[in-house]
């Protein structure tokens, strides 16, 4: 469950479907901020985790086209995530991306649901295609962990509430 920073409005509900740590983590995220979401069916989150430089070498020589194809093609925004994101910054909130994931992707998402900003892992490539190498830091627990911090300080917030079972 994520409730607001002041506990008093519920946003997402879900429930742990598998959990083998440190590699598996699937999840059910059905929102719940608005009612007229209630009717919508639960999503469903997987990570499958492998260490990241194994992971990003077997991109090696993958076209910067083939991103841009899978993100057109693959990535959705789940349904009120961009009111959600909105509608908290009307409020005075500032909304910031943080992800283990790759930055080709989350900053696509971030600009599409109205994130200030976003803050994710990034590969490095020529200019046509990926060398199979992500630039430091690698955004593992710890370096989430500090990026979350950072953003806190600089808004002056000195509680940050993460949603993540893998952190």
């Amino acid at each position: 469950r994520c409730r607001s920073a002041y506990g008093t409005q519920e946003f997402v509900q879900g429930e742990v479907l598998e959990a083998d740590p440190p590699r598996v983590l699937r999840t059910s995220w059905r929102e719940v901020w608005d009612p007229d979401l209630a009717d919508e069916p639960s999503g469903r989150v997987s990570w499958e985790l492998g260490l990241m430089s194994e992971r990003v070498a077997m991109l090696k020589g993958l076209g910067l086209d083939a991103l841009q194809r899978t993100y057109a093609e693959r990535v959705r925004l789940p349904i009120g995530a961009r009111t959600l994101v909105r509608t908290m910054a009307a409020n005075g909130a500032r909304c910031v991306l943080v992800s283990g994931g790759f930055e080709f992707f989350t900053r696509r998402v971030a600009e599409a649901a109205g994130f200030a900003a976003d803050r994710a892992n990034r590969l490095i490539d020529d200019g046509a295609v990926l060398t199979g190498e992500v630039a430091e830091p690698i955004l593992g627990r710890s370096a989430k962990l500090a990026a979350l911090n950072e953003e806190a300080a600089a808004a002056g917030i000195h509680v940050v509430i993460v949603d993540s079972a893998l952190d």
